[in-house]
């Protein structure tokens, strides 16, 4: 009993003063508030088994870019399990550690944010409670204590929990995990309580590659009363739920998907605080915790929706606890993710969190009809809740609130345009249709709506997206935005070790490099710096991620040395860069190219010129020049966090920063765009820091007790111990000292970079830009020495070019020609002013002043271009006083003026009909023919169009006539002009405009020759018919028709394009077919785009347009083209808003069937449905020479492949395209059905449907049959092993297929063994595609061989046949 009594006592002190035990009735004893929970579990570890406590990292990741946000309690132990973290920091020094990890899942490959307030227990905050063990304990001591926390200190019954562990995996050579199984046995858990599960439950990775290992779960069963629950868990069951995952880190994916054991073992736990407080607190939602209800009845007090009553799905009329669940779980993460530095922005982490917000407020205001600034006032709330366990939120509280206010405002205003272009679309949808994806992308994208306030919109008007294509959509951004390595991938396989590399170089007791030699420099008697070679030992060499020792010539590796005194990349400055030789081997250099920290090892990525040995004697020369420069400016950062500091204020924080040789980058917290007037301040206190050329005074002291300095500035990374202090003017020892304030009056940094010993080496610095990256952190970039001397230089040169201009423009300038040189120079100025490296706030001083100026020079050249059409106009009209036509010449520089002349006549002689030429000192021709009244129609930037009395269309591009078009039989226009002006006219007619600008003027075979010959270089004109004109038409139409018809606004416009040319048209093919008319066109800044620039949105309408007389006016028609939609329109995002109606297919159904030589018709990415294939299929059965229908990427269900069933066996088809359609068993029977009838069809595309073994047996029993089909596609659909018995009996009977695809199906061993069967005789297929079909590896590789034989016996056929017909 004594030798019980310490631990008795020790028991007492982790005992809390209320009952734990959870009791099936609610309502019963007093339950612990989360704060105790999280404290007992913090304590439980601590005192109990001797784990370190650590604080929580930020939710940004720290040196991890794969990641939006730390997702998981063990991301910052990363470089411990992947055994790069360096032997002398903190991270190394871990054996037991424990900890509340806030954690954030919104984007990414864990995203819960969408599904956030549907259900009552998922959330895109969470703190995850966790233990871990660095090769210290394992299963045995893990599953021990998480039972004893369980089950004796938060007294959780014993038969309410259940375990799991890994069951196996033979596929991966893995066995059960029998010793996790025996150990809960021991514990005694009964058996029927330990749950065996397979790999996707119960075998956790870090990534495609990595540390990974089996996992056991220990699960909750909310009902008890002694049931057996174990059919339940992992399931799904809301009543049997997973609390805490224990992982064993004990194998390592390598590249090649192979496992290798560990050299250490790991132990990585996991349990949700929330999904624990919902058990303890004798609850089922997590929101009815105290971790939420606070927040809850803040949101009731300060909205007008009744109070929260836990309502979900149907039950939850009108969403209002939805409502409550969202936005209490999206502010607890905005004050989380603003406290640690992620902002609400345009791009990764910081877009989430913009989405985010939007979310939130959306919900606020529209759902629960809050008054803006509900979101804001819940922050204190959320302090309340959860600033004891992470006092950073206390601290940042009002910027907390100030951002999400500013966010708020932002986005209300932009809600009410994605509103108003929800009600636009929905008005101009026809009835019983979803919604546009691609409307509903570019609001997500674009204007930051959250899907599910999309659904809601359209909800509340009885609509559903299109939620194929918006996924669809979503998958491919992802897939364009997808880049970098998976986590933990290995960037270089030559200079990053991998977990193997490491455990080899300590068990064979290969020292930690000594590094200290980077540091040993010095100031020369005439101060300059003089830095000392290096001898070192190549200890190992490292090449494709093993240990080498030895290297060819002329092979890329890693050196490893005992001692080196070049600088590894870290702590945000570029390695050094340099040259080793072998002692006694003077002119052998081996470039030092790049040098990396890895474990305590650095490795020196090295070209071998030679033959590299282990134990070769090395002598290291780094490049002075560089290094000396990568010195300056990492000194030069310190002096501009200083600085930034004494001007913006001390809660101006370093967010990042980069030092290169040639400039330095510093990203910091601020809350606007630094000013003009600050960034001068700012260059100057760095100039005094400059002049007073202090020392920089360098040592390295414990980790502990540099980090009691007041005022010390670091970053939040780890640092090694002991750790550097780098102290400008003020002696290390005395920053050190107990209350000293030193640190306060100037720049004292941890940090391991290299650096000057005085300032004055700096010399000079120029912050040469300044920008907001996201609202909140702002970036400078910066230079020092002799660029920021030249960078000085140029602002001088420039802003005496901006005086210049001025000057002149004050001058009073009556030229025109005068007045646009100026204006051009402003501009010219203004680009390079932009782009040219100089001080930033010159730069926005000359911006402001050159913005100015060319507002002035474009109002002097109106007024004096009106000047000038004032006095020609009332000439003109003296000269032809009263007649009805005015034919002239004028003097103009330009088609502006000319115009202008236009319009004076036009308003001061209604009714006249006006033809103006403008002879040119170049020897071009201004044209501007104009009647009556000027009519625009479109200005598209470089054509202007114009409709009148006998003449149609001029188009100027700079000074040179592009094209004219005339709608009279005559050309009054070119009857007018000289012979010599007429060939002009001819000459300077462009090949970029529409058909129509020159079919009616221009028959000259050389003209079109000329043409012909500029845009293709192999010009075969025999094959038109010796006609040029013929050729360019065919060849061109094409292209013109994608030029002109994404830019037009008027139908009919189309419909007089193609006639014009009908005689020469064999192919039409029309893709981004109708683009939306801009409408409305408005700005807004930093709301709309993900970048920072103001984009503009333009509201859209639909436009629908009936082809047939375009199609029937082609009697030479063979190949037809549809795509139905736009992809892209010039706009910032992509829209796809025509609807293809029952009308509009009647209307194409008529007009094809009525194209009597079409022999191919492509219909794809058009939405057509089941009803629109049964209106084409009936017209197109009896068509003479209709031969390829493609129909890919469409909605095509079953009704429509049983209409598409009969035309195969009606028609003269040989190729059917299907694919990516909807296409199930009955419609695939149907299928089968025509093939059986079909004597023509030599080709059928069923990839991407969801055919099933009753659709793939029937296509099998139609090919017993068939003898036309050469080429059959199945792939990535739902066909088995009973697919591939049917498909044995057609390879071993059908002589005519040739190709048959079967990949991403499930034809499993079987079903491989049964296609080797039926190939045993075949001579006729050569293409069987079985990717991804798990078929095994041997059966797969004989069928490969059977199949490749055929397929060379084809090929030696094909070469044998030449020479038996020549004989």
């Amino acid at each position: 009993m004594a030798a019980a009594g310490p631990w008795l006592r020790r028991r007492l002190l982790l005992a809390v003063p209320w009952r734990w035990r959870c009791s099936p009735r609610r309502g019963g004893a007093a339950c612990p508030s989360a704060g105790q929970i999280r404290a007992a579990f913090l304590r439980f570890f601590e005192e109990r088994h001797g784990h370190r406590r650590l604080p929580s990292a930020p939710v940004r990741p720290r040196g991890d870019p794969r990641l939006l946000f730390v997702n998981a309690g063990m991301n910052q132990f990363k470089p411990v399990f992947l055994g790069t973290a360096h032997p002398r920091s903190e991270l190394a020094q871990h054996r037991r550690v424990v900890n509340s990890q806030k954690c954030v899942r919104a984007g990414g490959k864990h995203n819960d944010l969408e599904d956030v307030g549907r259900d009552t227990h998922h959330h895109t905050f969470f703190e995850m409670l966790g233990n871990w063990s660095f090769g210290d304990y394992f299963k045995e001591e893990a599953c021990s204590m998480a039972w004893e926390l369980l089950t004796e200190v938060y007294e959780i019954p014993r038969d309410r929990l259940y375990v799991t562990y890994f069951g196996g995996d033979p596929s991966l050579g893995l066995r059960a995990d029998e010793e996790c199984r025996d150990v809960w046995l021991r514990l005694g858990v009964p058996a029927s309580h330990v749950l065996p599960f397979p790999l996707k439950d119960n075998f956790w990775e870090m990534g495609d590659t990595g540390p990974c290992g089996p996992c056991t779960e220990i699960h909750y069963d909310h009902m008890g009363g002694g049931r057996n629950a174990a059919a339940l868990v992992n399931q799904g069951s809301p009543d049997v739920v997973e609390i805490w995952n224990l992982v064993f880190m004990q194998y390592s994916r390598e590249l090649e998907g192979n496992l290798l054991p560990l050299p250490q073992h790991h132990v990585d736990t996991g349990m949700g605080l929330e999904r624990l407080v919902t058990v303890l607190q004798n609850k089922r939602s997590n929101y009815d915790t105290d971790l939420f209800t606070p927040i809850l009845d803040a949101i009731h007090k300060g909205c007008r929706a009744p109070r929260y009553q836990g309502l979900v799905g149907e039950a939850d009329v009108g969403h209002v606890d939805m409502a409550y669940r969202v936005v209490a779980d999206h502010v607890r993460t905005l004050c989380v993710c603003i406290t640690d530095g992620i902002y609400p922005g345009f791009s990764g982490a910081e877009l989430v969190l913009r989405r985010i917000l939007r979310r939130a407020v959306r919900f606020c205001s529209e759902v629960l009809q809050a008054p803006p600034g509900l979101l804001a006032s819940l922050v204190p709330t959320v302090v309340e809740v959860l600033g004891d366990a992470y006092p950073e939120l206390t601290k940042n509280a009002n910027q907390i609130s100030d951002i999400i206010n500013e966010n708020e405002a932002a986005f209300l205003s932009s809600l009410e345009r994605g509103r108003h272009i929800i009600e636009r679309t929905v008005q101009q949808m026809e009835p019983s249709t979803n919604f546009p994806a691609e409307v509903a992308w570019s609001l997500y994208s674009s204007l930051g709506f959250p899907v599910d306030l999309i659904d809601l919109m359209l909800e509340e008007k009885g609509i559903s997206l299109d939620s194929a294509g918006f996924n669809k959509l979503v998958l491919e951004d992802a897939k364009r935005k997808t880049g970098g390595l998976q986590a933990g991938q290995p960037g270089n396989t030559n200079t990053h070790l991998d977990v193997h590399s490491l455990a080899q170089l300590q068990s064979s007791n290969v020292p930690a490099t000594d590094d200290s030699p980077k540091y040993s420099y010095a100031l020369g008697q005439h101060g300059q710096y003089e830095f000392s070679p290096c001898q070192a030992t190549v200890l190992m060499l490292y090449r494709d991620q093993s240990l080498h020792k030895e290297v060819g010539a002329g092979q890329r590796c890693g050196v490893i040395l005992d001692r080196t005194n070049f600088y590894a990349e870290q702590g945000g400055q570029d390695s050094d860069q340099g040259y080793m030789i072998r002692l006694g081997q003077q002119d052998v250099l081996f470039p030092v190219e790049s040098v990396h920290l890895c474990g305590g090892y650095v490795v020196h990525e090295v070209t071998a010129v030679e033959t590299l040995r282990a134990g070769d004697q090395v002598q290291l020369f780094v490049d002075e020049s560089q290094r000396l420069a990568c010195m300056t400016n990492h000194t030069a950062t310190h002096l501009l966090n200083f600085a930034l500091r004494r001007v913006l204020g001390d809660s101006t924080e370093q967010r990042g920063s980069h030092v290169t040789a040639e400039q330095l980058r510093f990203d910091f917290d601020n809350k606007g765009h630094v000013t003009v007037e600050q960034l001068q301040q700012v260059e100057q206190v760095v100039q005094d820091l400059i002049q007073k050329n202090e020392v920089v005074h360098m040592a390295e002291v414990p980790l502990t007790l540099a980090r009691r300095v007041q005022g010390l500035r670091a970053v939040d990374e780890g640092y090694p111990d002991p750790v550097r202090i780098v102290s400008l003017g003020v002696p290390v020892e005395n920053v050190l000292t107990c209350d000293s304030e030193a640190a306060m009056q100037t720049s004292v940094e941890l940090c391991c970079g290299t650096h000057l010993l005085q300032t004055g080496s700096v010399e000079d610095l120029a912050i040469i830009s300044e920008r907001q990256l996201v609202r909140g952190i702002s970036r400078v970039i910066a230079v020092t020495g002799g660029r920021a001397k030249e960078a000085r230089e140029v602002g001088q040169c420039l802003a005496m070019e901006v005086d210049s201009v001025s000057l002149r423009m004050k001058q009073r300038i009556t030229s025109i020609p005068e007045m646009q040189s100026i204006s051009k120079e402003v501009g010219q100025l203004t680009k390079v002013v932009s782009s040219t490296a100089m001080p930033q706030w010159q730069r926005r001083e000359l911006l402001t002043i050159l913005k100015a100026l060319q507002r002035t020079a474009n109002t002097a050249i109106k007024k004096l271009e009106l000047q000038q059409a004032e006095k020609e106009a009332k000439i003109l009209l003296a000269k032809y006083c009263n007649q009805p036509v005015i034919i002239d010449t004028v003097p103009a520089d330009s088609l502006s003026i000319l115009m202008k002349v236009v319009n004076q006549l036009c308003d001061k002689s209604p009714g006249t009909s006006v033809l103006l030429l403008s002879p040119q000192a170049s020897g071009h021709i201004l044209i501007n023919p104009m009647a009556t009244r000027l009519c625009p129609v479109e200005d598209r930037g470089q054509v202007q169009e114009y409709s009148g009395t006998g003449f149609a269309l001029v188009l100027h591009h700079n000074g040179t006539i592009m094209g004219m078009s005339i709608t009279a039989t005559e050309n009054p226009i070119l009857n007018y002009l000289l012979p010599e002006h007429q060939k002009k006219v001819v000459d300077r007619l462009s090949t970029s405009l529409p058909l129509t600008v020159t079919a009616n003027i221009v028959s000259h075979e050389e003209y079109w020759k000329r043409r012909c010959m500029e845009r293709w270089q192999v010009c075969d004109v025999s094959n038109y018919g010796g006609s040029w004109k013929r050729m360019f038409f065919e060849r061109h139409l094409e292209n013109v028709l994608k030029f002109f018809i994404p830019n037009t606004t008027d139908p009919r416009e189309v419909l007089d394009l193609v006639p014009l040319c009908k005689g020469y048209v064999r192919k039409l093919e029309i893709d981004q077919f109708l683009p939306p008319l801009w409408v409305e066109q408005k700005k807004e800044s930093d709301d709309l785009s993900d970048t920072e620039e103001e984009a503009e949105l333009g509201e859209v309408y639909m436009h629908h347009y009936d082809l047939r007389d375009l199609l029937v006016d082609l009697p030479h028609l063979q190949e037809l083209h549809l795509t139905y939609g736009v992809k892209n329109c010039g706009m910032n995002f992509e829209w796809s808003l025509f609807n293809f109606t029952d009308l509009d297919c009647s209307y194409l159904a008529t007009a094809v069937k009525m194209c009597r030589n079409l022999k191919v018709f492509k219909l794809t990415r058009s939405k057509v449905d089941d009803d629109k294939i049964k209106v084409l299929a009936r017209n197109l059965q009896h068509h003479p020479c209709l031969l390829e229908l493609d129909l890919s990427h469409n909605l095509i269900k079953d009704h429509g492949a049983q209409a598409l069933g009969k035309l195969i066996s009606h028609s003269k088809l040989e190729t059917l395209d299907l694919c990516n359609n909807q296409i199930c068993h009955l419609g695939a029977q149907a299928l089968a059905q025509g093939l059986a009838e079909s004597s023509t069809l030599t080709s059928l595309n069923l990839r991407l449907n969801f055919v099933e073994d009753k659709g793939g047996e029937a296509i099998g029993h139609a090919l017993l049959t068939n003898t036309s089909l050469k080429s059959l596609h199945l792939g990535s659909n739902n066909v088995s092993e009973r697919t591939a018995a049917v498909f044995s009996r057609v390879l071993a009977q059908n002589t005519t297929l040739t190709s048959i695809s079967f990949s991403c199906n499930h034809l499993g061993l079987d079903g491989g063994k049964q296609l080797l069967k039926g190939l045993a005789n075949n001579k006729t297929l050569t293409e069987l595609d079985l990717r991804h079909t798990e078929v095994e590896q041997e059966t797969g590789f004989l069928i490969h061989e059977i199949v490749w034989a055929n397929r060379e016996a084809v090929r030696m056929g094909s070469l044998q046949q030449p020479t038996t017909e020549a004989l």
